[in-house]
């Protein structure tokens, strides 16, 4: 793209943004695709840093698939998934009950953004919730 660091805040079309990747596979069955890692990194001001960057978020994902196996092996599929579900409804009891803590009614909020990158400036911002019980509407 235009600034280091891919934030191109006055761009005004996707083009300004840099190489534009589709859906690929970087690596397969463990092992890097050698052409897809050349596209991206001969496409970047600092191809080192992005091989490294690359690599660790290849191997933290490798860690988290194997780990994550142990605990279907370990514990078996079924309850593995019991347990994720359970993860999940948790999740949404502790928020339905912070929500509910809230008193009903309507909240607003406007603020404005400064800049949109193309030129116009106090660009509104405004949102509208309402509470009822334990949800957001």
């Amino acid at each position: 793209g235009s600034h280091a660091g891919s934030v191109s805040a006055d761009s005004t079309e996707i083009y300004q943004e840099g190489i534009r990747i589709p859906p690929v596979k970087l690596f397969e069955k463990g092992e890097p695709n050698d052409a897809v890692f050349e596209m991206i990194l001969s496409n970047v001001r600092t191809p080192d840093e992005r091989r490294g960057d690359l690599r660790a978020q290849e191997a933290a994902n490798e860690t988290g698939r194997r780990r994550f196996g142990d605990l279907a092996e370990r514990y078996g599929a079924d309850k593995l998934e019991v347990a994720l579900e359970e993860i999940k409804n948790y999740s949404e009891r502790r928020m339905r009950s912070e929500i509910e803590s809230l008193p009903n009614g309507e909240y607003s909020f406007e603020d404005v953004l400064d800049d949109d990158g193309a030129g116009n400036v106090d660009l509104p911002i405004e949102v509208t919730l309402t509470v009822d019980g334990d949800e957001i509407l």
